[in-house]
């Protein structure tokens, strides 16, 4: 058999024994305590509260992390059950090459996994008796796996018309298994058989109540059809357009919902079904197709009926997404003032002044001021009141903003919004010359966050000490602070620019500190983590087994649902081997960046040099180099950009729209084909890898060019548009660039910047390249295009 399981003291076991016991290592010694206040990845921007940048299943919302267990788990149990002579057998499974699979293992010794592969390998030759008994057996011998087991067996027993044991296996698998819906669907069909359609019927239940996923499978679009279709076998009518109706409102993106229409007929298309539909398609990200939906049916609604403030936030949110501001107050003012619903409310009030911070800033200010006053316990009264302070101190009112700066202070310590507050009101009097002021606002800014799981603002703070220090001809005392970011936090964006300063400031220094960080030392993985709970966690337990049995796709989709919420940062780890184990290169670096963040903010350490490796992969390697040959644009930064506009996934599609890897809007992908004489994509089109890096390349080498290389630049460009950048500098025309990235207008634009900055310096410096020098510490140079006029 393959892998090791050792357990501490134990010899090897001749068997597949349970997985429990084979993953469980006591161990004298724990992992330290860890800090436990979670702290925003960099700035993550003013992003409307209903909706996420880019829907990733690896980033889930999380409580503090637990202490450790001390239950320790030996990386070497994750290897593969079939090496050797087996791994053979295992390869010729995977190219659905069964008979040859069964007749290698039918001479190895029958250990559980030996039999479970060889049983499946027989059941998809033919179903028959014997294996499907023998994946019922191996339940009980593989407990991680059961219900797969069950699963498997069941549709052998139902190809074979045994369909009272198929049920019974079916029946058994419950509601929390991956396997399900498989589960349910096989519960139905043995139930059609044997005629009992509305049974069949009610067990699809649970799936149709699910919601539509942005991509991937519709589960509950296949149960309501299903449903439909049972409906129409038993001659109900009415159970038949509820499910169609709920089908055609609810799953706007599955093709199903077409064939829903079809069988409904326009007239069958009720108001509230058309409202459901529209809200659906804008939480799709399908913007204009909702307002395409909603407005025929807004003159039949009136607030203050429920139904009418849905559907007006729906117009509202769809209008905020397509960035048309204008229009935003007028769809959702009278939401705000007639609507009783209070949750509505307050997303309504967020949404609105969050399109009056573009077209009336001051009315913006009202609005957060608001929000803030009416709902002080909700999840968003802390960002209204930041966005409130920044909107006043790009007015010029600074005595306003640091009166509601100093509010998230006093009442929301435990904030998302504190280090941001904190920051800005250093800035505020940094900028008015108040250097005194200026200190001890970053003093208050490091105490606060010293406990962080991310240095962010740990760093920022002592790097702009050293700004304030230099300024007051301390320059001894500012080099020794960016001496130590720049060595203790190489891969981050405060790293970078203290690197920036040490250049400029002494030479001699920053050389020696670029000869400290050109070799990185060799990977010490540690032997075994600790696995906080998630030994008791039946996905992880369940992926683990998949995992060494080689099933990766499998494995993938247990790991991700095993419950990452309040595990301390050694069992996040383990979680992340796993999946990176699996081949799943974005959910593992997924994992790691948001779980990990402190591992990812401090030295390259041999312990977790590989971790490093797997939160910044090359994915896509060859396409990046291959659309960079010959361009302005390096591998690094276009991974690095890639890395944080889509977190890696082609699929991704943006609340605005923007599609694909390097996240392009439309009509910006086909200016830049027809420029490269290519033919227009189409959204789907760009959802292509090779399309999307290829046009992607294209657009950040122009930018590139007309900014004269001058990375940050090009960077707020890509974000924000050429026009902004250009007026931005214009407004600050003398500003060094480190101090101009601090003062974007835009947050989401100033943390984008921050981020890829912060990518490219991490792929730089893993790689052993030379650290880039981007941030230039004098004036930003004009475009090429503004000097030629």
């Amino acid at each position: 058999m393959g892998g090791p399981f050792t357990l501490r003291g134990l010899a090897r076991p001749p068997v597949l024994l349970p997985l429990v016991a084979l993953l469980l290592a006591a161990a004298p010694e724990t992992s330290p305590a860890t800090p436990t206040d979670p702290a925003p990845d960099v700035e993550q921007g003013l992003v409307p509260d209903d909706v996420a940048e880019v829907w990733n299943p690896a980033f889930p919302s999380r409580p503090a992390p637990s202490p450790p267990t001390g239950r320790r788990v030996a990386l070497r149990t994750l290897d593969p059950v079939f090496t050797g002579q087996l791994a053979t057998a295992r390869a010729e499974f995977e190219a659905g090459r069964y008979e040859r699979t069964v007749q290698f293992l039918s001479k190895a010794q029958g250990t559980p996994a030996v039999r479970y592969l060889r049983a499946l390998a027989q059941v998809r030759v033919r179903p028959a008796a014997g294996p499907a008994a023998e994946l019922e057996a191996l339940a009980a011998e593989l407990p991680a796996i059961a219900d797969r087991c069950r699963l498997q067996a069941g549709l052998a027993r139902e190809e074979l018309g045994e369909l009272d044991a198929a049920g019974r296996l079916f029946s058994a698998i419950p509601p929390t298994s991956r396997v399900y819906p498989d589960a349910r669907f096989g519960l139905a069909r043995v139930l059609r058989r044997k005629g009992d359609l509305r049974a069949a019927a009610e067990v699809l239940d649970p799936l149709a109540r699910g919601t539509s996923p942005l991509w991937g499978r519709d589960v509950a679009a296949e149960a309501l059809v299903t449903q439909a279709d049972l409906a129409r076998s038993r001659r109900d009518g009415e159970a038949e357009r509820q499910a169609l109706l709920a089908l055609w409102s609810g799953h706007p993106r599955s093709p199903l919902a077409a064939q829903a229409e079809r069988r409904l007929g326009k007239g069958a298309l009720t108001v509230p079904a058309t409202v459901a539909r529209a809200e659906a398609l804008v939480e799709l990200h399908r913007n204009r197709q909702g307002l395409e939906m909603i407005r025929p049916v807004l003159p039949k609604l009136k607030i203050p009926d429920p139904l009418a403030c849905r559907a007006r936030l729906a117009e509202g949110r769809a209008l905020r997404k397509e960035r048309r501001h204008s229009e935003v107050p007028e769809v959702l003012q009278p939401v705000v003032r007639g609507c009783a619903d209070a949750d509505l409310r307050v997303r309504a009030l967020y949404l609105l002044g969050t399109s009056q911070a573009v077209v009336a800033p001051a009315s913006a200010v009202k609005t957060f001021d608001a929000l803030a006053k009416e709902f002080p316990e909700n999840p968003l009264a802390d960002d209204a009141l930041f966005v409130a302070a920044d909107l006043l101190a790009q007015d010029g009112d600074t005595a306003g903003a640091l009166v509601r700066l100093d509010r998230i202070a006093e009442r929301y310590p435990e904030g998302d919004q504190l280090g941001e507050a904190l920051f800005k009101a250093f800035w505020l009097r940094y900028r008015a010359r108040d250097e005194k002021g200026a200190l001890a606002a970053l003093a208050a800014l490091e105490r606060a966050r010293a406990s962080a799981e991310e240095s962010y603002d740990v760093e920022r703070a002592r790097y702009w000490r050293g700004r304030v220090l230099d300024q007051q001809r301390r320059t001894d005392e500012a080099l020794v602070l960016w001496e130590a970011l720049a060595v203790e936090h190489p891969g981050t964006y405060y790293g970078l620019v203290a690197r920036e300063r040490l250049a400029e400031r002494d030479p001699v220094r920053a050389s020696r500190v670029a000869a400290q960080l050109a070799t990185l030392p060799l990977a010490t993985p540690p032997a075994s983590l600790d696995a906080g709970s998630l030994l008791e966690d039946v996905h992880f337990l369940a992926g683990l087994e998949l995992l060494r049995l080689g099933f990766n796709d499998a494995a993938s989709s247990e790991l991700l649902a095993a419950r990452r919420a309040g595990q301390p940062p050694e069992a996040q780890r383990l979680l992340v081997e796993a999946l990176a184990r699996t081949g799943d290169v974005r959910a593992a670096h997924g994992v790691a960046r948001l779980a990990l963040r402190r591992d990812l903010s401090g030295p390259v350490a041999p312990g977790v040099r590989d971790l490093w490796a797997i939160a910044y992969p090359d994915a896509f390697r060859e396409l990046v180099v291959r659309h960079t040959r010959g361009s302005p644009v390096e591998p690094e930064l276009l991974q690095a950009l890639m890395r944080e506009e889509s977190a890696l996934d082609p699929r991704a599609l943006s609340w605005a729209g923007a599609v694909g890897l390097t996240q392009l809007m439309l009509p910006t992908a086909r200016e830049v084909a027809k420029s490269l004489r290519l033919r227009a994509p189409s959204a789907e089109q760009l959802q292509n890898p090779s399309t999307n890096i290829q046009l992607g390349a294209a657009y950040l080498g122009r930018l590139l060019q007309r900014f004269d290389g001058n990375v940050a630049l090009a960077l707020a460009s890509y974000n924000a548009g050429e026009g902004a950048v250009n007026r931005w500098r214009a407004a600050r025309p003398d500003a060094e660039l480190d101090r101009w990235v601090e003062e974007i207008p835009l947050s989401e634009t100033r943390g984008y910047v921050k981020r890829v900055l912060r990518s490219w310096n991490t792929y730089r410096l893993l790689g052993g390249r030379p650290l880039p020098g981007v941030v230039k510490t004098t004036a930003p140079a004009a475009p090429r295009a503004e000097r030629e006029r």
